[in-house]
């Protein structure tokens, strides 16, 4: 076999393969390479896929070959020593990958090392397993929320986006990690279901670029589909926690409206925080003090209410996710109440921290 690819696609294309298996044994931190004819495209294409043991990713790439003989056979590389190659050729726009491991860009020349093919073994999923279901997931929802996703395995209930459509047929996209949670809702023409999409899942996922994937799943697992990409992943036991709990109705007090890019500035330069920072009044502004790192700042629009101690990279990423110019923040009638951010169909709540 050999293929010849689209630098910068097929850096796009290798980065989540590298993510899924960066933490795998070695056995599994290889990439199968297959080339094939695409007759909806009318070009040849080239597919990558890998596998951790929990996940199976196959991302598709055209290739710039006019020809790809039929009788090309698959091959196997190491996914991260391919991604790091791809990365640092940037003297050339083309990649082109030989059935014996050498890997070609203008005159940079590597010889990679290559696996038996039956050492990647692939996930028991079928669509059509008895009791498998459908639906389309919206990714633009997914991106929204992720930042919201627990990071700590440990919390496998909360390792992961969640979606779920009730018998009103709302479709409710959920992530919290217990201080923060993001939601979008949406409406779809269907049955009830619940899913809990891994944390390596969504973050795989999530670079595909499409708007929406076609997911089927059974009781084990859980197949996306978009145009190039395919993940199958199994599927946790764990339970979402019961989050509309979490989310407050309306509080009765105004809310306070501040401008959207200066507050992300503000906020930016007190990331590093551990503790906190507090919003208060101040001279008709609204007043940001992070006495842990000795950065002050503020924004002009009044701060009405109670100071609040809040997580500043947490509020960043939930006000990173808003479209308009003008961040609408609820505040509770105590310092413990929860802030709510809504916009449309996202809302977005932080609970507070004491200082």
């Amino acid at each position: 076999m050999q293929i010849t690819l689209n630098r910068k696609e097929l850096v796009r294309a290798l980065a989540p393969l590298a993510l899924l298996t960066k933490d795998a044994p070695e056995p599994l931190r290889q990439v199968r390479i297959s080339a094939y004819a695409s007759a909806a495209f009318l070009k040849y294409e080239a597919s990558f896929r890998v596998y951790n043991g929990a996940q199976e990713l196959t991302v598709s790439v055209p290739t710039t070959d006019a020809v790809v003989p039929a009788t090309a056979a698959p091959i196997a590389l190491d996914v991260k020593e391919l991604f790091k190659f791809a990365r640092s050729a940037s003297e050339s726009p083309l990649v082109t990958i030989r059935g014996d491991g050498t890997v070609v860009s203008g005159a940079l020349i590597v010889k990679l090392p290559t696996f038996p093919l039956a050492d990647l073994p692939e996930l028991p999923f079928a669509a059509s397993k008895a009791g498998a279901r459908s639906a389309t997931i919206d990714l633009e929802a997914i991106r929204r929320v992720a930042h919201a996703m627990s990071q700590d395995y440990v919390r496998e209930d909360l390792h992961g986006v969640c979606v779920e459509c009730d018998a009103d047929g709302v479709v409710h996209t959920v992530a919290t990690d217990g201080h923060r949670l993001a939601v979008v809702r949406a409406t779809a023409p269907t049955s009830p279901y619940h899913l809990l999409i891994p944390y390596d899942a969504v973050l795989a996922i999530l670079s595909a670029p499409a708007t929406e994937a076609h997911a089927s799943w059974n009781d084990d697992y859980l197949s996306l589909h978009t145009a190039t990409y395919h993940l199958i992943t199994r599927l946790s036991d764990a339970k979402f926690p019961p989050w509309r709990k979490v989310v407050p109705a309306a509080y009765d007090r105004a809310p306070i409206l501040l401008p959207r890019k200066a507050l992300v500035a503000v906020l930016k330069s007190m990331s590093k925080a551990k503790r906190g920072a507090i919003f208060s009044a101040g001279d008709g502004n609204t007043s940001i003090t992070c006495e842990e790192l000795g950065v002050t700042g503020s924004v002009v629009a009044p701060w009405t209410g109670q100071a609040v101690g809040v997580n500043p990279r947490y509020l960043r990423e939930a006000i990173e996710d808003l479209v308009g110019d003008t961040v609408t923040l609820e505040l509770g009638g105590n310092a413990l109440a929860p802030l709510a951010l809504r916009e449309g169909k996202y809302t977005a709540v932080v609970m507070p921290v004491t200082l």
